[in-house]
């Protein structure tokens, strides 16, 4: 499956990616995960995680992604480098994040065909 809007459509990477996350941590509530205050160690490490798959698996540049998580881009970087480690460490986290990369492409996929639906493509 490839990614519709992965470059022209930035909003909806990230949208997409905010809206699995939550659904798979129910515990971590959207403000919570854009939030500039400290938080948890795993809301941190989702975080993370969403800046991975929207800068190395839906191929967003590191500057755009800053802007939608709050962050600068040497923190999406490292927040990206933290996760592929984890990922090159744990099979069970490469396999994680797999499935996630597939619940956004899918959710993607809905956004695409909804917007087709309306006319606005």
């Amino acid at each position: 499956m490839t990614a519709p809007f992965s470059i022209d459509r930035p909003d909806l990477v990230h949208q997409a990616i905010c809206e699995v996350l939550t659904a798979v941590f129910p515990t971590i509530r959207p403000d919570t995960l854009l939030a500039s205050e400290k938080v948890s160690h795993t809301t941190s490490w989702v975080r993370q995680v969403g800046m991975y798959l929207m800068t190395r698996r839906l191929h967003v540049n590191a500057t755009q992604t800053a802007a939608y998580w709050g962050r600068d881009r040497t923190t999406v970087s490292h927040a990206a480098q933290l996760a592929e480690q984890e990922a090159a460490e744990r099979p069970a986290t490469a396999a994680f994040l797999d499935f996630l990369e597939n619940e956004v492409l899918a959710a993607l996929e809905r956004y695409a065909a909804a917007e087709a639906e309306w006319g606005m493509v």
